[in-house]
C-alpha cells in the first residue's frame, strides 16, 4: 500500500468562500502485477485547515482576503448603491454578524430595517426593540 500527503495549507485557496483544490495533483508510481486492481483516494482530514469562521478542527491561520466590491462601469449611481448594499449584507453574513441594520432614506430610530442572520428576512423594528432583543439574546453583556 502506498500513501502520500497533500498539504492543503500551502496549496489550497479560499477565494469566493469555497475551498479550491483545482489543478492540484500528486503523482506517484507503483509497480503492479497484471490483472484487475482497485484504487482508492481519500482526504481523511478535509475539514482541517479551513478558515476559522467555519469552526472546523485545526483552522487555518492565513487571512482570507475579502472579495473586493467591483460594480460594472456602466451601472447608474442608484444601481451601484443597491449593489453595494447587497455586497455589504453578504459580507456581514460571511463574518457571521447576527444583525445587520439596513439604513436608508426611509429609516428612522422608530422604524429601521433589520436583517437577522438566522434567515428570518428583513423586518422593521425600532432601535429600542433591537437593543432589547440583543440584550435578551446575550444576557452576560459580552
Amino acid at each position: 500500500m502506498a500513501s502520500l500527503a497533500f498539504d492543503a495549507e500551502t496549496s489550497a485557496r479560499f477565494d469566493d468562500d469555497q475551498q479550491d483544490f483545482g489543478g492540484q495533483a500528486l503523482q506517484f508510481r507503483i509497480r503492479l502485477s497484471s490483472g484487475d486492481h482497485d484504487l482508492a483516494a481519500a482526504i481523511p482530514r478535509i475539514y482541517e485547515g479551513l478558515p476559522a469562521r467555519y469552526g472546523g478542527p485545526n483552522p487555518s491561520s492565513r487571512d482570507v482576503p475579502r472579495k473586493p466590491f467591483n460594480p460594472p462601469a456602466s451601472a447608474s449611481a442608484e444601481r451601484i448603491a443597491q449593489m453595494r448594499k447587497a455586497y455589504d449584507e453578504r459580507q456581514a453574513e460571511l463574518q457571521k454578524i447576527p444583525y445587520v441594520v439596513v439604513w436608508g432614506d426611509r429609516e428612522t430610530h422608530e422604524a429601521m430595517a433589520v436583517r437577522k442572520r438566522a434567515g428570518e428576512g428583513v423586518m422593521s423594528m425600532s432601535l429600542d426593540a433591537l437593543l432589547a432583543e440583543i440584550a435578551e439574546a446575550n444576557p452576560s453583556g459580552s
